[in-house]
């Protein structure tokens, strides 16, 4: 059983908060089918996914509310990570001239993904028995 000093606590729940906002607004964004969130997806060639990915992230953001944050944090890294290549690799770091918040949204879950994965990291799946 882990247990976290109440200052550790507190920190882990910010950055659960931070990441399910962002990630939940992004699949509201990808549902409701926003312009920004279709040129993405028709960009990537792959509009058929926006729908799956906002699943993801929903499903990501809720685990991150739950007893089981960890499990959200990993849900939610890896989809950041596959937006992170999409964007080096084709759309760019600018999106329709968003001045790159599309990025800096992704960078910020991905900081604090990383930030609870390392807080809970004694529950991690595989690899946790190891901390």
């Amino acid at each position: 059983m882990e247990t976290l000093s109440p200052t550790v606590k507190g920190v882990s729940l910010a950055f659960q908060l931070i990441a399910a906002f962002i990630l939940g607004y992004a699949a509201l964004m990808k549902f409701s089918g926003a312009q920004e969130s279709v040129y993405v997806f028709q960009t990537l060639g792959i509009e058929g996914t926006r729908l799956v990915i906002a699943v993801i992230e929903g499903v990501a953001a809720v685990l991150l509310l739950t007893k089981m944050p960890h499990y959200g944090a990993i849900l939610g890294f890896g989809t950041m990570l596959g937006a992170l290549l999409a964007h080096t690799f084709t759309l760019g770091m600018e999106v329709q001239g968003d001045g790159g918040l599309l990025v800096s949204l992704m960078l910020l879950v991905i900081l604090s993904t990383l930030v609870v994965m390392w807080i809970h990291r004694k529950k991690l799946p595989l690899i946790g028995h190891t901390f």
